[in-house]
């Protein structure tokens, strides 16, 4: 399945680690949600992308892999308003098992628009 990869930094200190630490599991649930669910669009709703959610810090290395680095305190990335409700409960999840944000130093720009078209003919949010 295609997905968008919202790469918003590399190398941060992290505030994940192995695959059994609670905040990587919710750290990777949140990733999952806001990739196949949240950013999808309707192209023809009057706000498609108008809901906010924060965004997910990769690491990306050499050979061009990601790794899941944790979820920013100080940006959001535009997605669909009516899929926004369990991407906060898993950050609020995330915060509430104290599981530390990130702040990015640049973050990405945001369009109230269905911008990108996946091969399948769905829309994603930029």
């Amino acid at each position: 399945m295609n997905r968008r990869l919202l790469i918003a930094a590399a190398a941060f200190l992290g505030s994940c680690g192995h695959l059994d630490d609670p905040c990587t599991l919710i750290a990777q649930q949140y990733a999952n949600e806001i990739h196949e669910v949240a950013i999808h669009c309707d192209p023809s709703a009057a706000d498609p992308c108008s809901g906010q959610l924060p965004v997910i810090v990769y690491e990306q290395s050499l050979d061009g892999g990601l790794k899941l680095e944790g979820l920013a305190g100080n940006c959001t990335h535009a997605v669909s308003p009516n899929h926004t409700a369990n991407g906060q409960h898993l950050f609020e999840a995330y915060v509430a098992h104290g599981c530390s944000t990130m702040m990015v130093p640049f973050c990405p720009g945001q369009a109230n628009e269905c911008s990108d078209q996946l091969p399948d003919g769905a829309w994603i949010c930029r």
